[in-house]
């Protein structure tokens, strides 16, 4: 009987935690990994909201245009025609970003760019009529020059001087042009020397 109290006693002090066997020591806590440093090349960023630049209006993007234009229209007005091609260009450009600009419900947009276009045309016109003035001062003196060579006409001295002036103020546009009139030129001075020659006071 004393024996079976024995065992029944080992038995409740197993069951109750108070058996003779070491105490269960606690896993240890894992280590803290330490946040990288920037000398390490590792920088904690912040994410923003982009900015939004917010658009030009119809009406502000039309008056920009229209300080181009002007500047073009001034240029075109009295300028050399050498640049008669970036001119035109420049127009050009204006004229198709009006095309599809959108200004609908803009009354006054509407208003500044049909005005816009009105001056783009006739910017253009002016160009294109200095460039044919050009064009027929070169064909002018041409056929004056062929004449006096041919002798279709009689020597003048005051045409052969007043064809040379036309074409030593004439503003050529292409390099075909500025080729055209330096020839022309250098046939007029040839007349003027005939001329000279066969004047009867000439030694």
């Amino acid at each position: 009987a004393d024996n079976v109290k024995a065992a029944f006693a080992d038995l409740g002090a197993f069951f109750s935690g108070s058996s003779s066997s070491a105490p269960t020591v606690p896993a240890p806590a894992p280590a803290a990994v330490p946040f990288p440093s920037p000398s390490g090349g590792y920088v904690q960023t912040v994410q923003r909201e982009p900015k939004l630049v917010p658009k030009p209006s119809p009406l502000s993007k039309l008056q920009q245009m229209a300080v181009r234009v002007g500047e073009v229209e001034q240029q075109s007005a009295c300028g050399h025609l050498r640049d008669a091609r970036a001119w035109q260009d420049e127009l050009t450009k204006a004229a198709c970003e009006l095309d599809t600009l959108e200004l609908s419900g803009d009354e006054a947009a509407r208003s500044l760019r049909r005005s816009l276009i009105a001056r783009i045309e006739k910017a253009c016109d002016s160009i294109d009529k200095r460039m044919a003035d050009m064009e027929q001062i070169l064909s002018t003196c041409n056929v004056m020059v062929e004449g006096f060579e041919q002798g279709l006409r009689p020597m003048d001295a005051n045409k052969l001087s007043e064809a040379a002036d036309h074409l030593d103020a004439v503003q050529c546009s292409t390099e075909a042009q500025r080729s055209q009139r330096k020839l022309l030129l250098s046939r007029l001075q040839a007349l003027e020397a005939k001329l000279v020659q066969s004047e009867p006071n000439a030694s």
